[in-house]
């Protein structure tokens, strides 16, 4: 198998993505399952309830199985508190919050060598000169860099990306009047 390559830069520590598992925990078996399948060397851009009316939480979600994967995102605990980036193992089939899991890629393999050659690439990714930091600001970015790094079948270009951001906000206003999540490969890869 190929090794990855990445023309993405960065000069942090990578943490090990490795997943604890592929399959619920036991102290979350007692939770229903939702039906969210995802697959597998899949990379969705997600959006979750976060609460409040029209506001998602945008983050990445590499899967390595139909059911679990590994969470990239941004996150700020408060509204005055900095962004800080985290990456967190995700059981999808107890994530009452998730709305959309759009497929915006696919990785050839989910082991730690591909996983660390993504969180290096999104690590360093930027976001455009006319946005300010959120959330869905970095995922916008992070998808910019996936394109510009080859991790993606995405012209790295922000009308593009721009196109993919539109996709995932019409999906989110489906799912939410339907009340349901959708999984969706986009249209534009």
């Amino acid at each position: 198998m190929a090794e990855p390559t990445s023309t993405c830069q960065s000069t942090s520590t990578t943490p090990s993505l490795t997943p604890e598992t592929d399959t619920p925990s036991s102290s979350t078996s007692n939770l229903s399952d939702d039906g969210i399948r995802l697959s597998p060397n899949g990379i969705y851009l997600t959006l979750s309830e976060m609460g409040r009316h029209e506001k998602y939480h945008w983050a990445l979600l590499i899967a390595h199985s139909p059911t679990a994967g590994t969470v990239l995102q941004q996150l700020r605990p408060n509204d005055e508190a900095e962004w800080e980036y985290s990456i967190q193992p995700a059981d999808v089939t107890t994530s009452r919050a998730m709305l959309v899991a759009l497929k915006v890629g696919e990785l050839p393999d989910v082991n730690a060598e591909w996983l660390a050659a993504v969180d290096e690439c999104v690590r360093s990714s930027s976001i455009r000169d006319s946005e300010k930091f959120s959330c869905r600001a970095w995922v916008m970015g992070a998808i910019f860099a996936l394109a510009d790094g080859g991790f993606i079948d995405l012209e790295p270009c922000w009308v593009k990306v721009g196109m993919v951001e539109e996709e995932a906000k019409a999906l989110v206003a489906g799912a939410t009047s339907l009340d349901t999540s959708m999984v969706v490969s986009s249209k534009y890869l």
